[in-house]
């Protein structure tokens, strides 16, 4: 998926809902995000990144 796909994605989601990776059926929370020129890799962690936190970093 392109990072501008998951962004209209989420476009009607709260401002302040938390974003979770889904892996092996497991909800892990989306905690970090690195962009290169070339790919954008979603991080889990311990604490969830909510959509405005994203917005600002993206």
């Amino acid at each position: 998926m392109r990072l501008t796909d998951f962004l209209q994605l989420t476009n009607d989601l709260n401002n302040q809902t938390n974003l979770y990776l889904t892996i092996d059926q497991k909800a892990i929370p989306l905690a970090k995000v690195k962009i290169t020129s070339t790919a954008c890799l979603f991080i889990p962690g311990k604490k969830p990144l909510t959509k405005d936190k994203f917005i600002k970093l993206v």
